[in-house]
């Protein structure tokens, strides 16, 4: 029974462990955003240097993960310390704050229910192989979150616009997320385009991983020393 609870469990968990995973490689990883300042022209767009890009980029993956309430990021210019966000930029960015320290509370905690789903399939006597509950857990897990996931990349796909702005009115219980594009710097400095190919990065790393876990547990039984 407690097997069987533990692979119903780790079935609902891998997919948005992996999903969380991969959005926490990729929101905190520098590339993306040196990717985005060459993609979108940012620095001719916003005046700003790539060195005061980064920086600022920087300050805000620091702000994630601290725990300050507001976001302060500023630049040097004629000797004064000029602060790039407005305060509607500012508070909207507490909300983001929240809403990435909820995915990885998340994460955090679908790993240690993982780890003790493996522990317990590891060290328990099942009558099953290992290896095939390993793998029935991955399947189970496509099949359950498969058809949500098709029907969200599809959207994405034909129209990401709508998609974005549908999850912003679901995720947020304000209207801080609506900025002018013309004047506010977050916006300016993050487009609807990086946030699309942040989106797709994030898919493909979780697929990724996905399939090279799959891949792994069903090659190891060809291994010279596997042993159920």
């Amino acid at each position: 029974m407690i097997i069987k609870i533990s692979k119903l469990t780790a079935s609902f968990l891998w997919i948005p462990f992996l999903l969380s995973t991969s959005f926490e490689i990729i929101t905190f990883s520098d590339w993306i955003y040196k990717y985005n300042w060459d993609r979108n022209n940012i620095s001719e767009i916003t005046n700003l240097t790539i060195q005061e890009l980064d920086q600022s980029a920087e300050k805000i993956k620091v702000y994630f993960k601290d725990n300050e309430e507001y976001l302060n990021v500023s630049i040097l210019r004629d000797n004064q310390s000029l602060s790039i966000f407005k305060q509607k930029e500012i508070d909207h960015m507490t909300d983001v704050k929240h809403l990435i320290k909820l995915v990885m509370g998340f994460q955090r905690i679908s790993a240690l229910i993982l780890i003790l789903i493996l522990a317990i399939i590891l060290f328990g006597k099942l009558k099953e192989s290992t290896i095939n509950i390993f793998r029935d857990i991955l399947l189970k897990s496509s099949i359950i979150w498969g058809a949500l996931l098709l029907i969200v990349l599809i959207s994405i796909g034909v129209n990401f616009n709508k998609t974005f702005l549908l999850f912003h009115q679901l995720v947020f219980t304000n209207d801080l997320w609506i900025l002018d594009p013309m004047n506010d710097y977050l916006i300016i400095m993050f487009p609807e385009r990086f946030f699309m190919e942040i989106t797709l990065f994030i898919v493909l790393g979780f697929l990724s991983i996905h399939f090279l876990c799959y891949a792994f547990i069903s090659s190891i039984k060809f291994f010279p020393n596997y042993s159920k």
